[in-house]
Formats: C-alpha cells, sequence, structure tokens
C-alpha cells in the first residue's frame, strides 16, 4: 500500500511536470485616449490695455500684454494711440486700466495715477527689455499691487474721491510686509523701541537729559563696571 501511494504521487508530480503550461490570456488593448477637445476661455470681462503714445518698438510692448494676460489671466491689449496728462483717461480707449508708452524729456521714468487706474512709462532711453519691465511694474501697480485686501488700511481702492470715505486709515500688515524689505534700499533704516535702562545696557541710549535718565545711567554704569571685574 505505501508503494503504491509512493508511485501515484510521483506519477502526479510527472504528470504536473509534464503537462504543457496553458497560454496567459491576452490582455485587453488599453482604452483610447479621451479627446478632452481644444483649450477654450470662458468669461473675462473688461480690458487691461497698453497704448503706445510714443511709437515705441512693439515687440517688447506685446511681450508684456502677453505677460499680463497670461500670469493675471484677464484681456490685455496692445494698441496705438496718444497720452496728454491732461485728460489722460479719455484716452484710455475705453480701457477699464491701461499703461501709456510716452516720450517725453519732462516725464520721469514713471507717473503713475491710481485713482484715475492709469499709468505711464517713459520710453526715452529705454532700451527694449527694459521697457518690457516698467510696462510690467507699472501694470503692477495700476491693477492693484499695491492695494490692500485689509478694510482698515488707507491702501484700499480709490477711484474716486467719494472713495476715500470707505478706505481706512492705517497701513496694514499687507502693506508693512512689502514695505520693510525696501527700506534699506532707501537707505531708511527703522528705529527701535525699548526702555531708557535697556538702551543704556545696550550702549545705544542717547545722553540723559533729566535725572532720572541721569541716575538711571549711573545704575547701569555700576553695574556694567561690577560685570567688568
Amino acid at each position: 500500500m505505501h508503494k503504491l501511494v509512493v508511485v501515484l504521487a510521483l506519477a502526479a508530480a510527472f504528470t504536473a511536470v509534464a503537462a504543457p503550461k496553458r497560454a496567459a490570456a491576452p490582455k485587453a488593448p488599453p482604452p483610447p485616449p479621451v479627446d478632452e477637445g481644444p483649450m477654450v476661455t470662458i468669461g473675462g470681462e473688461g480690458v487691461f490695455a497698453i497704448v503706445n503714445a510714443a511709437g515705441a518698438p512693439e515687440e517688447p510692448l506685446a511681450t508684456a500684454a502677453k505677460k499680463i494676460g497670461n500670469i493675471m489671466m484677464i484681456n490685455a491689449e496692445l494698441r496705438q494711440g496718444e497720452f496728454a496728462l491732461v485728460g489722460a483717461k479719455d484716452k484710455m480707449g475705453g480701457a477699464n486700466a491701461a499703461v501709456f508708452v510716452a516720450s517725453d524729456p519732462a516725464l520721469p521714468l514713471s507717473l503713475i495715477a491710481m485713482e484715475e487706474k492709469w499709468g505711464v512709462v517713459n520710453a526715452q532711453g529705454l532700451a527694449p527689455k527694459q521697457l518690457e519691465k516698467e510696462v510690467l511694474r507699472v501694470a503692477t501697480i495700476v491693477l492693484g499691487g499695491a492695494v490692500s485686501k485689509y478694510t482698515a488700511s488707507s491702501m484700499r481702492p480709490v477711484y474716486s474721491v467719494s472713495d476715500l470715505d470707505a478706505a481706512g486709515e492705517l497701513v496694514t500688515f499687507d502693506s508693512l510686509m512689502a514695505i520693510f524689505p525696501n527700506l534699506k534700499s532707501l537707505g531708511i533704516t527703522q528705529f527701535q523701541t525699548m526702555s531708557y535702562r535697556d538702551a543704556c545696557f545696550e550702549g545705544l541710549a542717547p545722553a540723559p537729559t533729566d535725572e532720572r535718565e541721569r541716575k538711571i545711567a549711573a545704575e547701569v554704569e555700576a553695574e556694567l563696571a561690577q560685570e567688568r571685574k
């Protein structure tokens, strides 16, 4: 009986080894890609215009308009036109906001009329890449890059004298965070506020002006002298 079991086991093993492997079922072909269709633009009202009033090179201005349109996702156009400080808003050609490109030795590099929704770039002496950058800078401010989101801020949108009534009276956090890193480039450093005693310890105190300050200065000097021993 034992031999029979062994024989049957060997036969089963031989059959398992000798049996041909079943061919794997063919994989189903991947589904065809879904056609998403072309990219389309939906909505988008109003127009921001770059008005070439100086016969400036078109390429840097067209590049600036394209960047403004693509990055901010707004309708931005390059137009031909005129510029004059008097009645500039009427020369925007119906645009909601505009940057004029002028050429006038009497103008600075830029002028910005935030409340009028326009700015002007003086193209005199600018290379094409410089012109493109300056248009982007002025456009950023005209379009609200210097406007605060906080209602308490004095930098809320103001497009008429009456809008000043709704503006706040403070310089708020978002504006401060933009200002602080730029003070050094203006040659301005921030002051510190501390007690007169702390200022004496730091060596920053102004000369004492009354008996109270003289007493504090003397006490600090004595304490520092004791520490130096």
